[in-house]
Formats: C-alpha cells, sequence, structure tokens
C-alpha cells in the first residue's frame, strides 16, 4: 500500500491518486467484512455457557453507561437456553438498568433545578462547592434604608451571614445566606 501512494505522489498524478484511494477503500472494506465474518463464526460457534460467560463479563465491564452495552449482552443471553441461571442475570440486567434509568431522571432533575438558580446562588455555590439548588439566599431587607417611608436614617443596617450545612465527612451540603437587623449605624 504504501509503495503505491508513495509511487503515487512522486508522479502527483490525480488519476494515480484516485485509483489509490480506491485500491485502500476496497481493501479496508474487505478487512471489515472478514472480522464481522470471523467475529460471527466465534460466536455461532460458543456453547449456551460460554454465551452466559459471555454476556456476564461485557455486562461487569461495560455496564449500564453505555447504551449499547445492553444490546451486547441481549445478543449472547439469546443464543443461551432457559436456565435459572440466565433468569437471575436477566433479572440482574433488567435492575441495574432500571437503576441506571432512575439515576438518570433524578440527574435531570437536579440538572434543571440548578438551572433555575440565580446569579447569587450559584456565587455560593461555587464557593462553597455545593450545588446551586442547594443553596438558599434571602432577600436584603430594605427597612432600614435611608429612603424607605419614614424618610431618614433609621439607625439601623443588616449583616449578611452564611451557614454552611455539613454532612457527617465534612463536605458542604446546603448554603443559608441571610440578614440579621443590627440597631446603630
Amino acid at each position: 500500500m504504501q509503495a503505491v501512494l508513495g509511487w503515487c505522489n512522486e508522479h502527483r498524478s490525480a488519476s494515480f491518486l484516485l485509483v489509490a484511494w480506491a485500491v485502500l477503500l476496497t481493501v479496508s472494506v474487505s478487512i471489515a467484512q472478514d472480522d464481522a465474518q470471523r467475529e460471527e463464526r466465534q460466536f455461532n460457534s460458543m456453547s449456551s455457557t460460554q454465551h452466559l460467560n459471555a454476556a456476564k463479563e461485557a455486562w461487569n465491564a461495560i455496564g449500564t453507561h453505555h447504551p449499547e452495552a445492553y444490546e451486547y449482552v441481549k445478543h449472547h443471553l439469546d443464543a443461551v437456553h432457559e436456565s435459572a441461571e440466565k433468569l437471575a442475570f436477566e433479572e440482574s440486567v433488567t435492575a441495574d438498568i432500571v437503576a441506571h434509568k432512575i439515576e438518570q431522571e433524578e440527574q435531570a432533575k437536579k440538572q434543571a433545578e440548578d438551572r433555575q438558580t440565580t446569579t447569587k446562588q450559584k456565587y455560593y455555590a461555587t464557593i462553597y462547592n455545593v450545588r446551586p439548588s442547594r443553596v438558599s439566599v434571602s432577600e436584603e431587607p430594605q427597612d432600614c434604608e435611608w429612603g424607605t417611608a419614614p424618610l431618614g436614617n433609621k439607625l439601623c443596617h443588616y449583616e449578611k451571614s452564611v451557614t454552611a450545612v455539613k454532612d457527617d465527612a465534612g463536605r458542604n451540603t446546603d448554603v443559608v445566606v441571610f440578614w440579621t437587623k443590627q440597631e446603630g449605624n
């Protein structure tokens, strides 16, 4: 192949390059077909126990995180004779798939909650390393402002307090931002 491409590059002929490309394409298709046939022969020569073991190994290696994993496992399970071991494995796979779908739905719900948060929530979430939806920020009261009725100095102000709630491992789980009224200026 390389000799053909080298010769074509030396002669810089478009027609020779096109022919070389066609030869490479034909060879690669042929190799892919040979590989597919070899895999099919290997699949057909496996015993029922080998299919079950192949399905188990694939499921343990790939798991539920890849959509094609179940199709591969199902392909092997279809070749397995009915047995208690097959049924138990199928139930296990089904339970894993259901658990994975529930986990995906929960993650999608959390992401949707996080998208509906304010800039302040995102700010504190970044500082305290929690999800934005786990941050509660109360609005700063305005009753001590000079422009609030009655007009003038109210001799008070609000101080912000931030409290991080931690789990047993010491990781922040929630953040609460609130305001405390202080008398005097």
